[in-house]
């Protein structure tokens, strides 16, 4: 999963939600890998990772621990999870593995998440190391339809 966020600017016009995490959120770029699950459905995942990522703003977390919550949300639902656990009390949102190579000119943290070469945090973080080159994380055979 990847996001962008906007300017500082545009981030005080979004709203009382967005104008508060202006200064943290501001002019972020990240991707996270996808965990490796038993996938049992797809459709609603991304319904999932939209309710992390707005659990993560609504609950002032930082982009990072936002964008792990989105991710973790709909690696769970595919798994095929109704219900999924709660964000504030369950340790799977921090214990899920997230693994993927890394990608050339993006730097992992410690939690995993990748920071793009535009993320002002790359040259202000001591927690921002090094990532080896990457390959593309998904690579279709073929025996694998495209788009999926």
């Amino acid at each position: 999963m990847a996001m962008r966020t906007a300017s500082a600017e545009r981030m005080r016009q979004g709203g009382r939600v967005l104008a508060a995490l202006s200064d943290e959120w501001t002019d972020r770029q990240l991707m996270i890998p996808s965990a490796d699950v038993r996938v049992v459905r797809t459709a609603g995942a991304g319904d999932a990772a939209t309710g992390g990522l707005l659990y993560g703003l609504v609950a002032a977390r930082s982009p990072e621990r936002a964008i792990r919550l989105a991710t973790v949300a709909a690696a769970l639902h595919c798994t095929g999870l109704d219900r999924l656990p709660s964000p504030a009390s369950d340790p799977i949102f921090d214990e899920l593995d997230l693994k993927s190579a890394p990608v050339t000119a993006w730097k992992a943290d410690h939690a995993g998440v990748l920071h793009g070469p535009a993320d002002p945090t790359i040259l202000r973080s001591s927690e921002v190391a090094a990532g080896p080159a990457a390959t593309p994380r998904h690579q279709h055979s073929a025996n694998t339809p495209q788009g999926s």
